[in-house]
């Protein structure tokens, strides 16, 4: 099969996007051992390092924005690329599937949408319209009803890259926390009100009160510019709480490089109210990191291990679930952080993710 792969960027680098690239990497893989071939188009300019040479990335945008030039720009690459492919598999962006519809109805090609989001609106409605069918990584990731055929097929985790640091030969994260020691307390995502990093800062600023050896690690930007404010509100309520010397804001981190911040961790902390399975809690889950999340997509699949790992999104549930974490015994937490990953490697892997989607193009 020869797939034409859209999607926003490939850049193994990118904080945000970086995971796009090994998505690619395990696409190219597969159809390669197949006989097929992997075509790329991204909206931002992307690389191809580290890829195998058969995938061709073309990229709309090579410098500045501008969306009529994108639009024609993007045109003319589906003319050319889709009578050379068998399928079209659009990466969450819904509105590059309506600009790609017309093009896989005139040339006769299947069209496929990936999307993960609780947010439905009018071009998710179009997009699913047009689409021959809709993958997705849970229930709660496609809430739009449509007669078009939905497959969840988990969310695409490297296991191999996002795995305890003693299965990489590298020194284990220490579950034991000694005297003198801090006990890490991280946050992965975008800074914006729908993460829930104020009622974070007072859970933290409560459990400091009864455990006075925490440092929280916030990693991640604004994703919007009018977010930016927020995160200086935020920086503000740590200075008058006085919980400077405790969370401590790193900012983005790159993506290849982001797994050393999960197996530091002690415990991983998300408060999203995104409604959908979050990647980053995920990636904490297959390091084997405990997590204490508010998200209501997780509900489910956390019950299987431990009800006390999701809660309410309050300043005081969160903190009673920090605190649980912090006094439990070592082992107990190794078990909790091994059950975790075993989830994610039956239900989430990306080389199963991948074979599942090509499966049923």
């Amino acid at each position: 099969m020869n797939l034409l792969f859209i999607t926003r960027r490939v850049d193994r680098s990118h904080p945000l996007a970086g995971f796009a690239w090994e998505w690619v990497r395990e696409f190219s893989r597969q159809l390669s051992e197949g006989g097929g071939r992997l075509t790329v188009i991204t909206l931002e300019s992307s690389a191809s390092e580290g890829l195998i040479e058969e995938v061709i990335i073309r990229s709309v945008r090579k410098t500045e924005k501008n969306r009529s030039k994108d639009f024609f720009t993007f045109c003319r690459l589906l003319k050319s690329l889709v009578p050379q492919s068998d399928a079209i598999f659009v990466h969450q962006h819904p509105v590059y599937a309506v600009i790609a519809a017309p093009f896989a109805k005139l040339f006769r090609k299947k069209i496929y949408l990936w999307y993960v989001h609780k947010k439905v609106d009018f071009r998710l409605r179009i997009a699913a319209a047009l689409c021959n069918g809709i993958f997705t990584a849970s229930k709660e990731g496609f809430r739009l009803k449509t007669k078009r055929p939905i497959s969840i097929v988990g969310h695409g985790i490297d296991t191999a890259l996002f795995c305890p640091a003693d299965q990489r030969g590298d020194l284990r994260r220490s579950t034991q926390i000694e005297v003198g020691q801090k006990f890490i307390i991280l946050s992965i995502g975008r800074i914006s009100p729908v993460k829930g990093y104020a009622v974070l800062i007072d859970a933290v600023q409560s459990a400091v009160q009864q455990c006075n050896n925490l440092t929280v690690r916030i990693v991640g930007r604004p994703g919007l510019k009018e977010h930016a404010g927020y995160e200086n509100e935020l920086k503000k309520s740590v200075h008058e709480k006085g919980l400077d010397q405790v969370i401590r804001f790193i900012g983005p981190v790159a993506h290849h490089d982001i797994v050393v911040e999960y197996r530091n961790a002690n415990v991983f902390i998300n408060l999203s109210g995104t409604g959908s399975l979050d990647k980053a809690v995920l990636e904490a889950m297959a390091c084997g990191v405990p997590v204490i999340t508010s998200n209501e997509a997780f509900q489910g699949l956390l019950s299987q291990i431990d009800n006390n790992l999701f809660v309410a999104c309050t300043p005081r549930a969160v903190a009673m679930a920090m605190l649980r974490i912090i006094n439990m015994p070592p082992e107990a937490r190794r078990q909790i952080g091994g059950a975790l990953r075993a989830i994610v490697v039956r239900d989430h892997d990306l080389k199963q993710l991948v074979a599942r989607i090509l499966s049923r193009l």
